[in-house]
């Protein structure tokens, strides 16, 4: 189980800076983290499809219609909240991400995102990792002020992602390339 808390405690422990109780125990630390962590889980979130954030959703049309271009648009998932859009209807038909919504053609929408997880305790385990030294990457600076001790961070939460997405995109069975003979012809 990996609270936010729990997160940031392993960030902390790995550069030498004081853990925390909570997020909001009002120490100095617990506040970096607590501005910190979400835009931070986000970002690593939405730097490839891991596993335990893609989610599937069926979309109506909204009543309302876009200006021009497209006839639809629909409202993207808020439950999960999606952060990035996959793919919509395996990819057939044109459509384009604007703000919250998507635009389309189509008059319903079967889209695979990649959303933010509710509760932390739902990552996996590369994606823990990543998150986590992401953080570390951040607080290196905050509590040691030395930018090579930041740097070392970037690099392990580089290798972190890859290697976390290289594990992570092992599951299941491969993705097939869809083959459609009307585009070919182009």
């Amino acid at each position: 189980m990996s609270s936010k808390t729990q997160i940031c405690n392993l960030a902390l422990t790995q550069i030498g800076a004081q853990r925390i109780i909570s997020l909001d125990d009002g120490t100095e630390v617990a506040t970096v983290c607590s501005v910190l962590f979400d835009d931070i889980s986000d970002e690593v979130i939405t730097m490839g499809p891991w596993s335990s954030c893609v989610f599937r959703a069926n979309l109506a049309a909204l009543a309302s219609t876009p200006l021009f271009e497209f006839a639809h648009e629909f409202q993207l998932p808020e439950d999960p909240y999606c952060l990035r859009v996959l793919g919509v209807n395996d990819a057939i038909g044109e459509y384009r991400v604007e703000g919250r919504k998507i635009l389309s053609n189509e008059g319903v929408l079967n889209i695979k995102y990649i959303g933010r997880p509710v509760d932390p305790n739902n990552y996996d385990q590369m994606l823990k990792r990543a998150v986590t030294a992401r953080l570390k990457m951040e607080l290196s600076y905050v509590f040691s002020g030395q930018l090579s001790v930041q740097q070392a961070a970037e690099q392990q939460f580089k290798d972190a992602v890859r290697y976390g997405l290289g594990v992570d995109g092992k599951q299941g069975s491969s993705e097939r390339i869809k083959h459609n003979p009307l585009k070919d012809v182009r």
